[in-house]
C-alpha cells in the first residue's frame, strides 16, 4: 500500500467517536479525529511519521502495514505499552534495513522452526549473513515514577551496603529482572528457532528499546560486578549462549513523546518535525549501545555503529558519557552517580558507600523523559590518585560541587514538568472555542464539509478531560 492507502485503512480499523461504545476505546482515536479538529485539519506528527514508515517497509516486506495496524486495532486504550512493543517492533525492523549490507528482499516475518513454536520478530541478511531478531519494548511507566525517588541501585550491592543506604535514604533498585527475563525469553526462542536446519547458523540479536535512561541497561548488562553478560553474572542460571548480542535503543521516549505531546524532543539542537522518529540515523546524539554476548559460539562481525555504539565488560571507557556508564548507585537528589565500585579495595567500597548515605534535600525536579546526570568514575579516579585517601577526597569534592551545581538545572528540568500543563490549557481551550459553532457553518478540520456532517458526528461523544498524564 501507498501512503494514502495506508492512511485509508488505519482510519477504517480504529473507530472516532461517533458511537457511545467507541467512546475512550483506542489510544490512537485523541490524534486521529480530535487532533485535526482542533488544530483546523493538520495531521499529527505521529501519524505523519508512521505512516511514512509503514509504505517504505511495505515496498519490501508484503502486507506489512496491514498485518501491523491489524494488531494495533485490537488493543484497547488501557494496553498502551502493548502498543508501543509493536512501534518498537517496526523501530527495529526500519532502522536495521537501513543498515549498510542489508538486503531487504530477504525479510521474513515471524519465522517459525515447526507450526506453534516460539519465533522471534523477524529474520534478515546483513551482508550475507542471516540474522534473526528478537524486540521488547517494556513499559516502563510506572518506574518512572520513583526512578527518582532518592538513592537507585543500578549493580548488585551487598546486603550490607544495601543496608548501610537504607538507614537514612529512599531505596529504588533497578529493572535487572526485567531484562533478566527478556535474556531469557529470547533464549528459549532462539533454541526452538534453531531445531529448524535452515536456521540453526543464524546469529540472533536481542533489540531492547528503552527510554533514555540507557545507563539502567548498560548497568545491568556489563558492569563488571554484576552483569548478565560477564564472568560475574548475578545470574549464575544461564549465560544466554543462544543470545548473540543485545542491542539497546534509548528511543521509546521519543516515540511517546511526539505520540503524547505532538512534538519531538529537540534536545536543544534545533530539530525539527520534519526528522521522522522512527528514523535512528537521525539521534546520533542519543545513540544506542550493542553488547556481544561473551559467551555465544558465534562472533558477529557486523558493525552496527551507525545506531549503536560496541560496549563490553572489556570495552568499557572512562570517556563514555554518563548514560553509557555502568553506574552502581545514582543519588537523584544531586543528579550524582558513582561506575567502578568494583576497583575499589573493601575498606575504600565501604568508605565511598557511607558518603551517600546521609539524606539530602532534592535541589531539583527530575526530567522523567531525559536522563541528566553526572557520573564518578572510580576506575580513573583510583588511577590517577597517589594513594586511597587522595581518591576518598577527589570523591568527595564532585559530590561537593554536585550538591552546589544542582540548582543550575532546575529551569531546564522545570519545562518539562509544565509541558503538560500547557498543552492540557491550549487543548482545551480550542475544543471548547470550536465545539459551539454553528451545525451549518463550515467544519474547523478543514474537510470542506459542514460542521454537522463532519466532526460534530465523529466527535458526538467525545469528553475532554485531559491530553496526557505522563
Amino acid at each position: 500500500m501507498d501512503k494514502a492507502e495506508i492512511q485509508s485503512y488505519l482510519y477504517d480499523k480504529i473507530n472516532d467517536y461517533s458511537k457511545r461504545e467507541n467512546q475512550n476505546k483506542h489510544l490512537f482515536q485523541y490524534i486521529m479525529y480530535v487532533y485535526p479538529y482542533i488544530y483546523q485539519g493538520k495531521t499529527h506528527w505521529f501519524l505523519t511519521h508512521l505512516i511514512e514508515i509503514l509504505a517504505y517497509i511495505d515496498e519490501y516486506v508484503k502486507d506489512y502495514s496491514k498485518i501491523t495496524i491489524d494488531k494495533i486495532e485490537t488493543i484497547g486504550k488501557n494496553n498502551p505499552e502493548q502498543i508501543f512493543q509493536i512501534l518498537g517492533e517496526v523501530l527495529a525492523l526500519y532502522n536495521l534495513m537501513n543498515m549498510p549490507g542489508a538486503d531487504k528482499s530477504t525479510i521474513e516475518l515471524e519465522p517459525k522452526s515447526y507450526k506453534g513454536a516460539k519465533n522471534p520478530e523477524f529474520r534478515m541478511k546483513l551482508n550475507d549473513e542471516w540474522f534473526a531478531i528478537e524486540v521488547k519494548t517494556p513499559d516502563l511507566t510506572p518506574f518512572k515514577e520513583i526512578r527518582h525517588n532518592g538513592i537507585q541501585i543500578t549493580s548488585r550491592l551487598k546486603q550490607s551496603e544495601i543496608e548501610i543506604l537504607k538507614e537514612k535514604r529512599e531505596i529504588v533498585f533497578s529493572k535487572d529482572l526485567k531484562i533478566q527475563y527478556y535474556l531469557e525469553n529470547a533464549n528459549e526462542k532462539f533454541v526452538a528457532y534453531k531445531q529448524n536446519a535452515m536456521y540453526k547458523d543464524d546469529k540472533t540479536i536481542l533489540i531492547i528499546v528503552w527510554d533514555d535512561f540507557i545507563n539502567e541497561c548498560v548497568s545491568t548488562l556489563v558492569n563488571p560486578h554484576s552483569g548478565l553478560l560477564t564472568k560475574e553474572s548475578f545470574y549464575i542460571e544461564s549465560n544466554f549462549q543462544n543470545v548473540d548480542a543485545v542491542m539497546v535503543f534509548r528511543h521509546s521516549h521519543h516515540l511517546q513523546h511526539l505520540f503524547y505531546f505532538g512534538e519531538l524532543l529537540s534536545y536543544r539542537l534545533g530539530d525539527g518535525p520534519s526528522r521522522n522518529v522512527f528514523d535512528l540515523s537521525e539521534y546520533s546524539i542519543t545513540a544506542g549501545v550493542y553488547c556481544k554476548n561473551p559467551f555465544s559460539s558465534k562472533n558477529i562481525l557486523y558493525d552496527f555503529l551507525d545506531i549503536a555504539y560496541p560496549i563490553s565488560e572489556e570495552e568499557i571507557s572512562v570517556n563514555f558519557v554518563a548514560e553509557y556508564q555502568p553506574t552502581d548507585i545514582i543519588d537523584w537528589t544531586i543528579a550524582l552517580g558513582i561506575s567502578g565500585l568494583s576497583y575499589c579495595s573493601e575498606e575504600l567500597r565501604y568508605k565511598i558507600i557511607n558518603l551517600f548515605k546521609e539524606n539530602r534535600e532534592f535541589k531539583l525536579k527530575n526530567s522523567k523523559i531525559t536522563a541528566d546526570l553526572s557520573v564518578i568514575s572510580l576506575k580513573r579516579i583510583i588511577e590517577d590518585a597517589s594513594d586511597e585517601e587522595e581518591a576518598l577526597k577527589h570523591v568527595k569534592q564532585i559530590i561537593k560541587l554536585s550538591e552546589r551545581g544542582g540548582m543550575l538545572n532546575i529551569p531546564r528540568i522545570e519545562s518539562d514538568w509544565n509541558l503538560i500543563n500547557t498543552i492540557n490549557a491550549n487543548v482545551k481551550k480550542r475544543f471548547n472555542k470550536f465545539k459551539g459553532q454553528r451545525l451549518d457553518s463550515s467544519c474547523m478540520c478543514n474537510s470542506g464539509q459542514k460542521y454537522y456532517d463532519c466532526c460534530y458526528k465523529k466527535l458526538r461523544y467525545f469528553k475532554f478531560t485531559k491530553y496526557y498524564t505522563p
